[in-house]
C-alpha cells in the first residue's frame, strides 16, 4: 500500500471522493472572471440640489 493510499485509507477517502479532489484542482475552475465595477460618489444635496463632491470608481476585487 502506497502512502498516499494510507492517507486515503486514514482519512475515509474513496476512490470517487478522490477524482472529485482531483478535478478540483483543474485550470477550468479556476479561470478569471471579469471584475464588476464599484462606483462610490459622495453627494451633497442643498436646497434641493444634488452635487457629486467626489466620485471614485474601481473593480471590485476580494483582498
Amino acid at each position: 500500500m502506497s502512502e498516499f493510499e494510507k492517507l486515503y485509507d486514514r482519512f475515509q477517502i474513496t476512490a470517487e471522493n478522490c477524482d472529485n479532489l482531483r478535478h478540483l484542482v483543474e485550470p477550468a475552475l479556476h479561470l478569471r472572471r471579469p471584475a464588476k465595477r464599484v462606483v462610490v460618489e459622495t453627494v451633497v444635496v442643498e436646497n434641493g440640489e444634488r452635487r457629486i463632491v467626489k466620485k471614485e470608481e474601481q473593480d471590485a476585487k476580494l483582498v
